[in-house]
């Protein structure tokens, strides 16, 4: 499981103690490997042309390193797919 830390307090499992849990199974060596490999090949090389394109954690803080970022602006990541309410959450951020 994957910890939900960003969930309130009194929502976790055992308050204070434990917050609830997102599962997480690893798909290694499945019987979808191959088939995931497959897709994998076909969108891998038009998503590295894509200008939005990030190869990995280093790549992001070259690039990150050459943004000039205005005082006043915040610079955040999240997951969007897992997200679905980024209003609330931005504006839970910036109180």
């Amino acid at each position: 499981m994957l910890p939900k830390i960003h969930k309130a307090f009194n929502s976790w499992t055992f308050p204070d103690k434990m917050p609830p849990g997102s599962p997480r199974v690893s798909d290694c060596n499945s019987e979808y490997k191959n088939v995931a490999s497959f897709i994998d090949s076909i969108l891998k090389p038009p998503a590295k042309k894509h200008p939005s394109y990030i190869k990995n954690t280093y790549d992001f803080v070259d690039q990150i390193a050459k943004l000039v970022i205005s005082d006043g602006c915040l610079l955040i990541t999240l997951d969007v797919e897992k997200y679905t309410n980024i209003v609330t959450m931005l504006k839970g951020l910036l109180q």
